[in-house]
């Protein structure tokens, strides 16, 4: 059982992930506090974000292993980066903070009984998400993060040749 858990989640892929998306942070260090608008998340605040979610699926991830089933409630981004003030702390701080937490659930993934795999999230609407289901969007959503990075280096970059 243990052989087909490592079969279906791709660690090194998680780890090239998270590694590849650091140097992309630490590239735009420069331009990483950029505000092109009220509503537009900043690149930190776009790594804000992903240790909010980071920390909410944490919680998922070790709760799903203890019981079969769990209620826990959802969150909204906006608020999280808004409350967590992001802006306010040094860039570097915040890159290695979210790389040594990814690394951390890598772990914590890595070490999964298998049989945990399928306890279920509920949340208030009736939605249901496995375990396996939660581990594999939180790697997706980081990677639609990875996108929306690109695309906000360039609309900084090219904001400021303008």
């Amino acid at each position: 059982m243990e052989s087909r858990l490592n079969s279906m989640l791709n660690y090194e892929k998680y780890e090239k992930m998270v590694d590849d998306f650091e140097i992309l942070m630490i590239k735009n260090h420069s331009i990483s506090e950029v505000k092109l608008g009220p509503d537009i998340w900043t690149l930190k605040e776009i790594v804000g974000h992903l240790i909010d979610s980071a920390s909410n699926n944490h919680q998922r991830f070790v709760r799903l292993q203890i019981d079969n089933e769990i209620t826990l409630p959802g969150y909204g981004a906006e608020e999280w980066v808004s409350l967590s003030n992001i802006q306010n702390l040094d860039y570097s701080f915040v890159v290695g903070f979210w790389k040594m937490y990814n690394k951390f659930l890598i772990n914590l993934i890595k070490n999964i009984k298998p049989l945990s795999m399928k306890n279920v999230w509920k949340i208030k609407d009736g939605e249901e998400y496995t375990l396996e289901f939660l581990i594999e969007d939180y790697f997706t959503h980081m990677k639609s993060h990875f996108q929306m990075f690109i695309d906000r280096q360039h609309e900084i970059e090219k904001s400021k040749s303008t």
